[in-house]
């Protein structure tokens, strides 16, 4: 929603304004829909960044036990 949609919104409710128009409406179910989609992509980008947190803490365990591995063959 603009800002000065939200502005008149506000207004119009601080005034004690009970009716709203269809486009008031509208605009609200508009707002609300692009703040559940932006919440949605904010979920999805920290699960993202979670799995690859998860991976490069993997990556770096399999590499120290590779490391091991080759010194016990080594010392063998």
């Amino acid at each position: 929603m603009p800002p000065m949609a939200m502005k008149g919104l506000q207004l119009s409710l601080e005034m004690g304004e009970r009716r709203y128009t269809r486009n008031t409406v509208e605009l609200l179910l508009s707002h609300i829909a692009a703040l559940e989609e932006e919440l949605q992509e904010a979920k999805d980008r920290r699960m993202i960044e979670r799995t690859a947190q998860i991976l490069e803490s993997s990556i770096l365990s399999v590499t120290e036990a590779a490391g091991a591995l080759r010194q016990l063959i080594r010392s063998s």
